[in-house]
């Protein structure tokens, strides 16, 4: 009964000691005597996956004489941590944006639209894009988009591609926007109109990360329209040139 006792405290005691340890931020290293003992310093591998350390004398003295499969080297407690290495915001981003297979991205925005053209098609509108990115590609997918008009019952639903690129294989504030395909227009009575549909503008980062960035977007955008769409007693409609202005973050 006391053996046991006396071995669970040296248990809770070593216990302590690792934690006490690892809070004061020392590295534990271990060494694996299979690796052949050099004169010249052998490389340890760290628990944490950084940068390895030389392996010195008394280490090679240690695989001479044999031992345990893996022996726990610990520093020297008094010895100041090496700072940890911190990247911005943009280097995380980087990092992501230059996966060499790319990686999943998806999105929403919502904003406004102002109608150029004196046709009262102002609208408030909602879109979404799934695609991907890749080094210059900051994005590349397909979305769509509802708006909505302000003063009357008409609506459009565009089916996109989406372009966005920023021109350059490393993080930066502004990027070109792209996009063009089709949208159904329904521009006041039960039937629906396909038309051309086309945006492109310059937007803004607002925030970025590894995995998150939001921006502001300006844009011009052209949706068509016909007079032989028109409905009774309605003035006869034109194509849309537009301004938009939208808010959006993207995962």
């Amino acid at each position: 009964m006391m053996r046991r006792l006396v071995f669970f405290m040296i248990m809770v005691l070593g216990l302590c000691s690792a934690a006490t340890v690892r809070a004061q931020g020392v590295a534990v290293f271990f060494y694996y005597p299979d690796e052949p003992a050099a004169s010249e310093p052998a490389a340890l591998k760290t628990t944490s996956a950084k940068d390895s350390l030389a392996l010195g004398a008394p280490a090679a003295a240690m695989h001479a004489a044999g031992g345990a499969t893996a022996t726990n080297i610990v520093a020297d407690a008094n010895a100041a941590p090496a700072p940890a290495k911190s990247i911005s915001e943009l280097e995380a981003a980087y990092i992501i944006d230059n996966h060499p297979r790319g990686r999943f991205r998806w999105g929403a925005d919502v904003g406004g639209t102002i109608d150029l053209t004196g046709q009262d098609a102002s609208s408030y509108d909602i879109s979404i894009s799934f695609g991907f990115s890749r080094k210059w590609i900051n994005f590349l997918g397909f979305g769509a988009k509802a708006a909505f008009s302000v003063s009357n019952s008409n609506r459009a639903f565009p089916l996109f591609l989406n372009f966005r690129t920023n021109f350059k294989n490393r993080p930066s504030i502004v990027f070109w926007d792209l996009k063009g395909g089709l949208a159904l227009n329904y521009p006041g009575d039960n039937r629906s109109h396909a038309g051309a549909y086309a945006s492109t503008g310059v937007g803004f980062y607002l925030a970025r990360s590894a995995t998150f960035s939001s921006h502001v977007l300006l844009a011009y955008t052209f949706r068509q329209q016909d007079a032989s769409w028109t409905p009774d007693g309605a003035p006869a409609l034109k194509d849309l040139h537009m301004a938009t202005l939208k808010i959006g973050v993207m995962f």
